[in-house]
């Protein structure tokens, strides 16, 4: 598996190698850690004009970053199959995109210890564009609150196909079936506030009503889908409220280092990444979240 670890090495946590560790096999894993410096402003190419900072400046960041990239893949050699790293200059999100596209990597790692950096990488708009229209898997990286005793994970069904396909996909990057004690297979159904205020009470009654049952086949179809992958340590569990609330009270209260969900689905997870539950479910989840296709 070729992953792409995109590094800030003015930031770098201790618990990094930890976490990569808690849900991903690296053994058959090739690494390529990347920092990139970005363009100076326009304001620092004036100074460097008159006085050569802005040389200088690249020079120091690109010494610093050769030695904590240095310095981590020594730390990864013995758990991968190989580590490599590079050093490139131009935009974080357009570089990291030219990247994915001519290297075809098969995840990529996006490091979230520091709340501004997830809303640069995750919410930005050209990394909608990177996570919306590549085939690349994304994994958001957190520090776990989950035990290491007993690793769970949650996949996120909405019943659309995007939603069936990643049970494989994560069966593939995340060895589910020996992996994780407990599977959870979790459908929220969430009926919008406006058919409660503008429709009489037995219709939006109705509504709902039709949408537990739609829930019900929703899971029985999911389950069916991993028991055919010989993984049988499954529980399906069916919420109903604000989809991006219920996955991060689930996540912490099932003790779970991993919640799975398809980049495009319908009904819990529209539009991921562009949709506000899934930016919800990422800020909230206290625990790292795969985005898969």
């Amino acid at each position: 598996m070729k992953i792409l670890l995109p590094i800030d090495v003015t930031n770098v946590c201790d618990s990094l190698i930890a976490d990569l560790k808690l849900n991903l096999a690296l053994e058959n894993a090739s690494i390529d850690l990347l920092y990139i410096i970005e363009q100076l402003p326009a304001y620092e190419n004036v100074i460097d004009t008159f006085s050569g900072i802005g040389e200088n400046l690249h020079e120091k960041i690109y010494t610093h970053a050769q030695e904590v990239l240095s310095k981590l893949k020594s730390q990864l050699a013995n758990s991968c199959q190989s580590v490599n790293f590079k050093i490139l200059f131009g935009l974080i999100s357009p570089t990291i995109h030219d990247e994915i596209v001519k290297n075809n990597y098969d995840l990529v790692i996006i490091p979230s210890y520091d709340p501004v950096k997830l809303e640069e990488y995750v919410f930005g708009r050209v990394s909608r564009h990177i996570i919306n229209t590549n085939p690349t898997q994304s994994l958001i990286l957190k520090p776990s609150t989950a035990s290491p005793m007993a690793k769970n994970v949650i996949i996120g069904i909405d019943g659309s196909p995007d939603s069936l396909k990643a049970i494989s996909k994560a069966q593939e990057i995340f060895n589910l079936k020996t992996n994780y004690q407990t599977i959870y297979l979790v459908n929220v159904v969430h009926l919008q506030k406006a058919l409660y205020a503008f429709t009489p009470p037995e219709f939006s009654s109705m509504v709902q009503g039709n949408m537990v049952m739609q829930s019900d086949v929703y899971l029985a179809q999911a389950q069916k889908a991993i028991n055919d992958l010989d993984i049988h340590h499954v529980e399906p569990i069916q919420k109903t409220g604000d989809p991006a609330t219920e996955i991060a009270s689930l996540a912490k209260e099932l003790n779970t280092s991993l919640v799975i969900v398809a980049s495009h689905g319908s009904h819990a997870f529209p539009k991921l990444i562009l949709g506000s539950v899934s930016k919800n479910v990422a800020k909230l989840a206290k625990t790292q979240i795969a985005i898969l296709k």
